[in-house]
């Protein structure tokens, strides 16, 4: 059964009589193929070429990509550090405040004792 490809017509050897001396049909075969290969070969290398492209351009972005994300989580680093440095500054500030509303306590309990104190002698002296 042959074949036709590129005008060039291709036959199976299998479908020979067996009769037939192989030798001339399996060169012509081989030249054939060596053909389609030759015709076949550029067409692989193309393919071959772009696809090694699409590979570069590929591990380029990827390599990018891994660079953006390290930037990205470089900074995310130095907020969190800025954020634990704040909320422990406002731990600090939060506890002094504490402490100096509880000493402004004790003053004005003080001073609302010494009121009494002086309203409660000088009520007696005026008695």
């Amino acid at each position: 059964m042959p074949w036709l490809v590129n005008g060039l017509v291709l036959a199976c050897t299998v479908c020979l009589p067996p009769q037939v001396d192989l030798l001339p049909q399996v060169i012509r075969w081989v030249r054939e193929v060596r053909c389609l290969v030759l015709l076949v070969a550029p067409l692989w290398r193309n393919q071959v070429t772009s696809l090694s492209q699409r590979v570069a351009e590929f591990e380029g972005l990827l390599e990018r990509g891994e660079r953006d994300r390290n930037s990205l989580n470089g900074q995310l680093e130095e907020a969190y550090k800025k954020l634990t440095a704040q909320e422990t500054d406002s731990s600090k500030v939060y506890a002094e405040l504490r402490f100096l509303l509880s000493q402004a306590q004790l003053k004005k309990e003080e001073s609302d004792r010494e009121m009494r104190d002086i309203s409660f002698k000088l009520g007696h002296q005026l008695q």
